[in-house]
C-alpha cells in the first residue's frame, strides 16, 4: 500500500505474530455555507463507515466535533485514518447536512469540499404502550440500520423531540428503557 509501513512482532516462539500497519493520516478541507454565505462556528463531525486501523479494518464510528468552521466558513480536519467517510455539519441543532460518502486513501488530502447547510426537520411525538401509557425510552432516526443518526430520550410521559434532521429517508427506532424492547419502523 502506498505510504504504509508494516511492523511484525513475535515476542515468543509460541505467540502468534501480530502485524501492525502504520498509515499516513489524511486530511479533509472545505467550506460550510448556507446559500452562498459562509457559516462560522459550524460543528463538523466525521462519520466512518469503515476505516483502516493498525490491525485490519474498523467501523462504523464517529468523531464528534472534529472541527469547527472559522469566520469564512472554512474547516480543516486532519489526522484521519483512510476509509469510507461522511461529514456532517451542524449549527445549533436546527440546521444540518450530511455529505456524500468520501473514500479517503492513505495520506490523501481532499480540498474544496462544500457542505451546504439547509434547515433540518423536526420529529416529535409520544411513545406509548399498547394500553396508551407513555413510556420512557429512546428514539433514534438513522439513514440505515448501521448508520449514524440522531437521537433523543423520551421523558416519563413518552414525549420526545429531535431537531436538525437533514432531508432524506430515515429509519425510526424506539427502545423502551424498562423492558429493553426495540422496534424499528
Amino acid at each position: 500500500e502506498r505510504g504504509a509501513a508494516q511492523v511484525a512482532a513475535a515476542p515468543a516462539a509460541e505467540a502468534p505474530m501480530t502485524v501492525l500497519t502504520l498509515r499516513r493520516p489524511g486530511r479533509l478541507r472545505g467550506h460550510v455555507v448556507t446559500g452562498s454565505k459562509p457559516v462560522p462556528d459550524a460543528s463538523v463531525d466525521v462519520l466512518y463507515h469503515t476505516a483502516a486501523g493498525l490491525v485490519g479494518s474498523v467501523g462504523p464510528y464517529r468523531l464528534a466535533a472534529a472541527a469547527h468552521s472559522d469566520d469564512l466558513g472554512r474547516f480543516d480536519v486532519g489526522g484521519l485514518a483512510p476509509g469510507r467517510i461522511q461529514l456532517r455539519a451542524r449549527l445549533d441543532n436546527d440546521v444540518s447536512v450530511l455529505s456524500q460518502p468520501i473514500d479517503l486513501r492513505d495520506g490523501e488530502t481532499i480540498d474544496k469540499l462544500l457542505l451546504r447547510l439547509q434547515p433540518g426537520g423536526t420529529l416529535s411525538g409520544v411513545v406509548r404502550s399498547r394500553d396508551g401509557v407513555g413510556l420512557a425510552g429512546r428514539v433514534q432516526v438513522r439513514p440505515s440500520a448501521d448508520g449514524e443518526g440522531f437521537a433523543a430520550d423520551c421523558d416519563m410521559t413518552g414525549a420526545f423531540i429531535i431537531t436538525g434532521i437533514p432531508p432524506g429517508t430515515w429509519q425510526l427506532e424506539v427502545t423502551n428503557a424498562d423492558s429493553l424492547h426495540s422496534v424499528t419502523l
